[in-house]
């Protein structure tokens, strides 16, 4: 009697195992998929996200993008398993799918560099200021850089690919780091230009 009720406990333990596994949504390995001939490029699942690392034959076919999970529900599947006598729905990634998304979101990148340009009037307002006084720009700067474009300032040049959620996700993420980078090389260069102003006025006060 002992012997059962040992074989079921671990017969349940068992059981418990599988039905934790069979319940996570995603796969927790590193996968790999062939995108260009010279190097594989590779995608991590995570219940939240996805982790998408792209090595092409150029810059315009290489990128590291992190997707949420819950935009990415077109390229996945749904399946159920038998856990416990139970149906338990199984979702799992097409691998083969992947190619699709890296395309959208290389296209997503390669448009964004080409069409958004609201980032100028940023850009230039954090250069004026802070040519002027350094530190009241931060105040311009900051904001600025940690806020997303909004929607009509993006610059999109299909307004149909609102509606794929991929493809604007990655569009204004790209658009957002552009924006960020230009306006603290902006922030940097005023700041130059602001110390040699006083560098020069204090050297022309001195002679």
């Amino acid at each position: 009697m002992k012997r059962i009720r040992l074989f079921l406990a671990l017969a349940g333990i068992l059981c418990a195992c599988m039905t934790a596994k069979a319940q996570d949504p995603f796969s927790a390995r590193a996968a790999s998929f062939r995108f260009d001939p010279a190097r594989k490029s590779n995608y991590f699942l995570k219940e939240t996200e996805l982790k998408l690392n792209l090595y092409g034959k150029d810059a315009m076919h290489t990128g590291k993008f992190t997707l949420p999970s819950n935009i990415l529900y077109r390229y996945q599947y749904t399946d159920t398993a038998s856990v416990l006598g139970h149906v338990a729905p199984l979702v799992m990634a097409i691998p083969g799918d992947f190619r699709y998304v890296a395309d959208i979101c290389l296209k997503a990148k390669t448009d964004c560099r080409q069409y958004y340009k609201m980032w100028k009037a940023s850009t230039f307002g954090t250069l004026f200021f802070t040519i002027v006084n350094p530190v009241a720009s931060l105040s311009v700067a900051v904001p600025a850089s940690l806020t997303p474009p909004r929607i009509e300032n993006l610059g999109l040049s299909d307004v149909d690919m609102l509606e794929d959620e991929l493809y604007f996700h990655t569009y204004r993420k790209e658009a957002k780091r552009l924006k960020s980078k230009r306006i603290w090389t902006a922030y940097g260069i005023g700041f130059g230009i602001h110390v040699g102003i006083l560098f020069g006025i204090i050297s022309a006060v001195a002679n």
